[in-house]
Order: C-alpha cells, then sequence, then structure tokens
C-alpha cells in the first residue's frame, strides 16, 4: 500500500494541490494523509474524490477541541501499527482521552509515528520506532526547508519511506526500514521482541529459528548459536532488556539484571557485545528460566 504524508500547509492551497497532483498521478497513492494546520486547507482532496483522504487535526485547530474529531489515529496497515498525529509528543491542547505518543512507543504499541508540526522532514529510528515527519508545504518558512512531503510504501516486512521536494521532485531523504518480531520461549515462557537493522541481526533473523541450553550468568541467559559475526559497535554496559551477540561464543545474550561483573545497577557483559534487538515483554520474566534449560528464537508474525 502506497500512503502520501502532507502536513503544515497554512493557508497555501496551490502547493497542496501540486503535492496531491504529484502523490496521485505520480507516486499513485491508494491514500492521502493530512497531517494538521491547516483543518480547512483540505477541501482540495474533494478534487480527487477517487483517492482515499484522511484529516489530522492541528494542536491549536478549533476541531482539536473536538470530542468527536479524533485528534490521533492508529491504523494497522499491511501488519504495522501507524500512529498518525500532529504532534509527535503530548501536548497541553490534548483532550483526556487522547493517546500518548511517548507512552505507545515505550509500550511497543505502534511501529511508525507520521507527524508535521515541527516543519523539519527527518525519518529516523527510535528506540523500534520509526518517525516520519513530512516537513512542510509552505511557499517560505522561517526554519529554512523547501516544501516537501512523504510518501510510504508499505509492506508485510517493509516499509520505504521517501521525502520529496515539492517543487522540483527531488528526493532529501530515502530509506528503507524493516521489522523483524522474535519469540524467545523457555519451558512456560513466551517473551516477545524485535531485531533491529545491524549486520549481525540480520544474519541471526536469517539463522531463525535458533535454540540452544541456558546457561546463567548472574541476571543473564546465553547460549551458542551458529552464527559468526565481527563484533559490530561493541557495547561495554547494555540496557535492561537488550538481546546481545557475543562474538567469542558465539552466542545470544538476553540481559534481564546485573551480572557478576556489574558495577552497582549497571548491567554489564563479560567483554563487549553487540547489540541486536531488545525484549518488548518484561525481561525479569526470564528469572524463571533454570540453567540448561532449552530457549528457543523464532519468527513472530
Amino acid at each position: 500500500m502506497r500512503i502520501g504524508l502532507v502536513s503544515d500547509t497554512h493557508g497555501e492551497l496551490e502547493n497542496l494541490r501540486e503535492a496531491t497532483r504529484q502523490l496521485v498521478e505520480v507516486h499513485n497513492v491508494d491514500k492521502i494523509v493530512h497531517l494538521g494546520d491547516e483543518w480547512e486547507d483540505c477541501q482540495v482532496f474533494q478534487e480527487v474524490p477517487e483517492t482515499e483522504a484522511m484529516i489530522i487535526p492541528g494542536v491549536y485547530a478549533v476541531q482539536y477541541r473536538d470530542p468527536s474529531i479524533p485528534n490521533r489515529i492508529i491504523s494497522t496497515i499491511e501488519g504495522w501499527k501507524i500512529l498518525f498525529t500532529h504532534s509527535p509528543e503530548p501536548h497541553s491542547n490534548d483532550l483526556p482521552e487522547d493517546p500518548d505518543p511517548k507512552e505507545l512507543a515505550a509500550k511497543q504499541e505502534i511501529d511508525i509515528v507520521a507527524y508535521g508540526h515541527t516543519h523539519i522532514p527527518a525519518v529516523e529510528e527510535k528506540d523500534y520506532v520509526l518517525m516520519v515527519n513530512l516537513g512542510h508545504l509552505k511557499t517560505e518558512d522561517k526554519k529554512g526547508h523547501p516544501p516537501s512531503y512523504a510518501l510510504l510504501e508499505i509492506r508485510p516486512r517493509e516499509v520505504k519511506v521517501k521525502i520529496v521536494e515539492l517543487t522540483n521532485q527531488k528526493t532529501l531523504v530515502e530509506r528503507t526500514f524493516t521489522k523483524k518480531k522474535i519469540t524467545v520461549t523457555a519451558s512456560d515462557l513466551k517473551l516477545r521482541g524485535l531485531l533491529n537493522d545491524t549486520e549481525t541481526a540480520e544474519k541471526i533473523w536469517d539463522a531463525l529459528p535458533i535454540e540452544g541450553q541456558a546457561n546463567l550468568w548472574g541476571e543473564e541467559i546465553y547460549f551458542q548459536i551458529p552464527v559468526d559475526a565481527e563484533l559490530e559497535d561493541g557495547r561495554e554496559t547494555v540496557e535492561l532488556g537488550d538481546i546481545g551477540y557475543w562474538p567469542p561464543g558465539p552466542a545470544v545474550c538476553f540481559f534481564f539484571g546485573p551480572t557478576p561483573v556489574s558495577k552497582g545497577d549497571e548491567i554489564r557483559p563479560y567483554s563487549p557485545v553487540t547489540v541486536i534487538g531488545k525484549l518488548v515483554d518484561d525481561p525479569k520474566l526470564l528469572r524463571k528460566v533454570k540453567e540448561k534449560e532449552t530457549v528457543k528464537i523464532t519468527i513472530y508474525w
């Protein structure tokens, strides 16, 4: 599915009209989403009735205070949960029932945040959530960025993001993201996790399913795996719930608390590891796993 993103038109209907034309005629989108400022500008979409449109109000719009109009919408498209919002953070004008984007991201309840508001085009991954800001559609803007829009090409395991400058159709940003969901099982436990986009994680993903006998080392579980890789951005300390790859093993490691070499509350591997992902569910549940118990990593879908 192809989705076009526009926002922050601020009354410049001709720019919105041209962006809509390019999205429909050049990029053949299935849907256009206006991410706020201004609501009234969306009358332009009536000129392309064959293309589905979604409208999100800006945080200062009258519609933002209307409980009958959703300020944030979560849609599941090709298995990806996408939050459409004007602001990527909670706002003082939010209504009580409005979901908190940061909370949704922290709980891994969304995969993508599509937003506007800042007028700064950007595509980045934060804590396994893809953040897409298309920029703005003003002819001139004090922040200096040219008018632009975004295109999302969504497939079950892959999203391609492109930010396009309106005036010359030049691609400003183009990136591809994959979603690698895993399940970690041991005894009666079943935990969800996500692998990242490191080369090591790609190798492990290609080797799944993998299983091994749990070795306990403090609040770390590790077991050998048939994947050889060099250390990649090695970490001497990790975060709660991180999944690591330890080249000397080679082994995969799950961290759910301090290890015998930790200082204070830090989580320190025996030697540097490549962080390849993170557990979504509570990693402390791994305390139930016993020595030599079988642990299996499989693709979750």
